[in-house]
């Protein structure tokens, strides 16, 4: 009867309940927004990203455009160079536009560039994040940073784990699919062709080979390129995309940065500098004491700064188990030549591996030493006494962590030392006719003359097991 006199509707709303029937009626998605509300439902419905975007964006800090961990540190404006590779705004505390909003197009350089710590960051062109239209992408770094600031005045960093395909997607597919990225990573340069990027890679124009060597065009963000043309954009492809020089493009382009509880570790996870070398010095040669003892030497001077010796608390903590070697810059500064090397086995600490005597180790990767130090002409030659601690007995050669060789005109003699290539190396034959003292580098007699050793400013760090 009921049913009868009032109508179905009515009566599955008294049978059944108002939520019931408001779900019945208007859908199950409309129920969930009005039972538990908008964000309820934008989570439920887009996932956790959307859901942390702020209702009310405009009315916002710019820095809190997008709640922790993500925050808007850059925007680059279509067509502008105000934020391309050279500028210093990449590399200094200076703001630009901070008070602008994060959503709208355009140039500017928020507080949170000089926040962090930061683990990930997120391009997204054409659109902000969370808008209809954004192509974003995101990428985790290679190690925690104290802020992008620090990342971008870090020198090149290479990084191989770029997506290349999901890079194409935020900016441009290119005709030459096929090709490798060429140096990728972060404050990238081309010596070919002048090619510049922040954060991106390198390429060949379309109707050339796939060349690994070759740099005709950048692709990402802060972009520039000097060779003969000039294309500066805050984000986008440079000259060259075309087999013409007219094919420069950019976006509207914003950048964000992901926080993280963690600690920056400025030189890889696990890693403490324990000594550095300045080239020339004799300083920390093999015969020095601080090889084996407690005492520091300028142990307050700057880890990332040249031309000085020093030796630092980390030389006498660990336990440890690998060491790295960079020559010609610290690790990570751009130029910088490294080598990892697992010890043989696990040391108390560096000193501890320093004072334990001749250590005898052929896993050591020969091409890898030349390439950080210098090749020479019996590179053909296998090594003599690799090791740690190593004293030859020919000619007086030693060195705390390397090997030995012949000059170029002798043949292979693998009992034979007529220098010492490695770190704290020296060489005296007990003649007095040379002594080749050198914190890092390679003795006497690396030429057939006795007159060519060779040095480098160099960074020892070693890893804790």
């Amino acid at each position: 009867y009921q049913r009868r006199v009032h109508g179905k509707q009515w009566y599955q709303r008294r049978v059944h309940g108002k939520q019931w029937y408001q779900r019945r009626v208007h859908g199950k998605q409309w129920y969930q927004r009005r039972v538990h509300g908008k964000q309820w439902y934008q989570r439920r419905v887009h996932g956790e990203s959307l859901a942390n975007i702020q209702t009310t964006l405009e009315e916002c800090n710019p820095c809190e455009a997008v709640r922790s961990p993500w925050n808007v540190v850059m925007k680059m404006q279509e067509g502008s160079g105000a934020l391309s590779a050279y500028e210093s705004l990449w590399e200094d505390s200076t703001l630009l536009n901070e008070t602008s909003s994060p959503r709208a197009a355009g140039d500017a350089k928020y507080q949170a560039y000089l926040q962090g710590p930061v683990d990930a960051l997120r391009i997204c062109t054409d659109a902000p994040f969370g808008d209809i239209g954004a192509r974003c992408y995101e990428h985790r770094l290679p190690r925690v940073f104290a802020s992008p600031l620090d990342l971008f005045s870090s020198g090149y960093i290479p990084d191989d784990t770029i997506d290349q395909m999901a890079m194409y997607g935020v900016f441009e597919e290119h005709s030459r699919l096929e090709c490798g990225m060429v140096l990728p990573g972060f404050n990238t340069y081309g010596d070919n062709d002048g090619s510049y990027a922040r954060f991106g890679f390198m390429g060949q124009i379309p109707s050339q080979g796939c060349d690994n060597n070759d740099d005709d065009w950048a692709l990402g963000i802060g972009i520039d390129q000097r060779a003969g043309v000039s294309c500066a954009y805050g984000a986008g492809v440079s000259c060259h995309w075309t087999d013409a020089n007219n094919g420069p493009r950019s976006w509207n382009t914003w950048l964000y940065f992901r926080t993280t509880p963690e600690l920056p570790q400025p030189f890889g996870a696990g890693w403490s500098l324990a000594m550095k070398t300045a080239a020339g010095s004799g300083t920390l040669g093999y015969d020095s004491a601080l090889w084996t003892n407690g005492q520091l030497l300028n142990e307050n001077s700057p880890a990332s700064g040249g031309g000085e010796d020093a030796k630092y608390a980390a030389f006498l903590e660990g336990p440890v188990d690998m060491v790295r070697v960079c020559t010609r810059g610290a690790y990570g500064q751009s130029g910088a030549r490294c080598y990892e090397h697992a010890l043989p086995s696990t040391y108390a600490s560096p000193r501890d591996l320093f004072d334990a005597g001749y250590v005898a180790d052929g896993s050591i990767d020969k091409a890898a030493f030349y390439g950080i130090f210098d090749d020479h002409a019996t590179s053909g030659c296998d090594m003599v006494q690799p090791g740690f601690n190593t004293a030859g007995t020919n000619d007086g050669s030693r060195a705390r962590f390397g090997f030995f060789g012949q000059i170029p005109s002798q043949s292979c003699n693998n009992n034979d030392d007529d220098w010492a290539m490695g770190i704290g190396v020296d060489q005296n034959d007990g003649s007095g006719g040379i002594d080749c003292a050198g914190g890092a580098g390679v003795t006497c007699h690396w030429a057939d003359a006795n007159n060519d050793p060779r040095s480098f400013d160099a960074w020892i760090y070693f890893h804790h097991a």
